[in-house]
């Protein structure tokens, strides 16, 4: 498989893209797109095409988080991320307050999905140095572990060279198929 994760940010905007490609099974992609403020990212718009297209929108003046194909409206709580901007929001915060991402702590941040939103609980790790095709890199091992029998585990390893980006991102589903993404070309 081959990933492509895209971020640019210009005059107090974000445009976020993620793209997996696999052999037979197509591609998998999610976009985020919105402001930048105070906090960090506000996203407005994610979405998310596998076999088909969905769509979450973020309404700030009306506090709802809005989803596509007729599912009930979620309230928006402050600091709420989709499962992109999620990844980037961490390394906004990591870069800003190095102390609170120390190993062994926990962070939670509500993240909305095409479906609902959810609290995700981020276990800190150690620092640790990968071997990535083009370099060694030390990094900051932290998971998000699955929430219920039919969820994933999500792993990062976010490098403090890198302003925090994630240089190894590791999903593993619930039968134990897994994909693995490694930086190849750096920012």
């Amino acid at each position: 498989a081959e990933g492509l994760l895209e971020w640019t940010v210009k005059d107090g905007r974000y445009d976020a893209s993620l793209a997996v490609r696999m052999v037979l099974l197509g591609t998998r992609s999610q976009t985020s797109v919105g402001r930048i403020g105070p906090q960090g990212l506000m996203p407005e718009r994610f979405g998310e095409r596998q076999r088909d297209d969905a769509a979450t929108h973020f309404d700030y003046e009306g506090q709802r988080v809005r989803f596509s194909r007729n599912r009930p409206d979620a309230p928006l709580l402050p600091g709420t991320q989709d499962r992109l901007s999620v990844i980037l929001q961490l390394a906004v915060r990591m870069q800003a307050n190095p102390p609170d991402f120390e190993a062994g702590r926990e962070l939670s941040m509500p993240v909305a999905s095409s479906r609902e939103v959810e609290n995700w609980r981020w276990q800190v790790g150690e620092l640790e140095t990968l071997a990535l095709p083009k370099a060694s890199v030390t990094a900051r091992h932290r998971t998000r572990p699955a929430m219920n029998e039919r969820d994933n585990t999500i792993e990062l390893w976010m490098a403090p060279t890198l302003q925090h980006l994630p240089v190894r991102i590791r999903i593993t589903q619930s039968n134990g198929d897994w994909l693995d993404q490694r930086l190849v070309l750096a920012p």
